[in-house]
């Protein structure tokens, strides 16, 4: 069971990376000015809403490699 949620988590993190990066670069596509020194796709990712689903869909990525590691490696072991 814990395989499947690592899986899922994986899998719907970079789902949701991958659709709030290209939600970025939608945005950065309509600034005419940057305040960031990333430039355009860096204030659009810093300087809007998309930071936070960034941030949570990064977590969950995460959090999922960790359980299938933890799942696949250490606990194989045994």
């Amino acid at each position: 069971m814990r395989i499947h949620f690592g899986w899922f988590l994986l899998i719907f993190g970079i789902i949701s990376l991958s659709a709030t990066l290209v939600g970025a670069g939608l945005y950065a596509q309509t600034l005419t000015e940057w305040w960031t020194n990333l430039g355009r796709y860096g204030t659009a990712l810093f300087d809007s809403w998309i930071l936070a689903p960034f941030i949570v869909s990064a977590a969950l990525t995460l959090c999922g490699i960790l359980i299938l590691i933890r799942e696949y490696i250490f606990i194989g072991k045994e």
